[in-house]
């Protein structure tokens, strides 16, 4: 089985939206939302489009296809320059040491902080493979993704595979 990754076009939509679905809710870059998805296609479309000029914050949306069915089975997103629109907040793991004479004793705390330091770069977003192309993934079931470790995910019911058939 071949794969191929490509611009997404106005026909992935709905693949994506049903991949979307299979997030279980709180993955930002993919949301389970036609219109929100819609917009992140148009925009990946001007950005495709867009010939010269300088780097801005634009968004790339790619696909993963399989090249012998032509179903979109994953996706990815490329964000340049972050930051530029809205704040792109990341987090720095960082280590406070603290020494006590009167106690003998060094103190460590790791601790997170909330910064902007990224700001311009680009990130790579979006990851998401449809269960049903996972290694360890069990499709046998009808209608059901199910890991060597019985977790189990439902497979798209306009979604297929030589491996999982929904």
């Amino acid at each position: 089985m071949s794969f191929r990754i490509r611009a997404a076009l106005d026909a992935d939509l709905k693949p994506l939206y049903e991949m979307a679905k299979l997030t279980g809710g709180g993955f930002t870059n993919l949301p389970p939302d036609r219109t929100a998805l819609r917009a992140k296609l148009d925009r990946s479309h001007a950005a495709f489009a867009r010939a010269e000029g300088e780097i801005a914050d634009e968004l790339f949306v790619l696909v993963l296809e399989n090249a012998e069915t032509g179903e979109v089975r994953g996706t990815c997103q490329l964000f340049t320059q972050v930051g530029q629109r809205h704040p792109f907040y990341s987090y720095r793991l960082g280590t406070l040491t603290q020494h006590s004479r009167e106690l003998e004793r060094t103190f460590r705390a790791e601790m997170l902080t909330l910064t902007t330091d990224l700001e311009g770069s680009s990130e790579v977003g979006g990851l998401f493979l449809h269960p049903g192309e996972r290694a360890g993934w069990d499709c046998s079931s009808p209608g059901r993704a199910t890991s060597s470790s019985g977790c189990t995910a439902p497979v798209s019911p306009t979604a297929s595979s030589p491996n999982c058939a929904a």
